[in-house]
């Protein structure tokens, strides 16, 4: 177990009181969506769309909150406002380095 995974599963226990076996599933649910926000970001970066691309940070910046990831989703928050005043170049750089704080995490660990 990494210990962004450690962090989100005790934010859920603490902060819910839910049983082990929602807190599992919650955990699955918040890595599936980061997953799949970060390719979706990535995706309309590559394509230069700022819009979508901000749209998608905005949706990680949730979903990194809902999972008790405060720092990080303050992280994601700065690249949205890059990307909303059409900073698109340093929100890449950006997200490469929180993309790299997650890993583990992203990849099932």
């Amino acid at each position: 177990m990494t210990d962004v995974a450690g962090r989100i599963r005790n934010h859920f226990r603490t902060a819910f009181n839910l049983p082990d076996e929602a807190i599992e599933r919650l955990t699955e649910t918040s890595r599936t969506a980061l997953v799949e926000g970060f390719a979706a970001l990535s995706i309309s970066l590559e394509a230069s769309d700022s819009k979508e691309a901000a749209r998608w940070a905005h949706s990680l910046k949730g979903t990194l909150l809902n999972a008790g990831l405060a720092r990080m989703a303050e992280e994601i928050g700065a690249i949205e406002r890059g990307l909303l005043s059409g900073n698109a170049k340093e929100a890449g750089e950006k997200l490469d380095a929180l993309q790299n704080g997650l890993r583990g995490f992203l990849n099932g660990h």
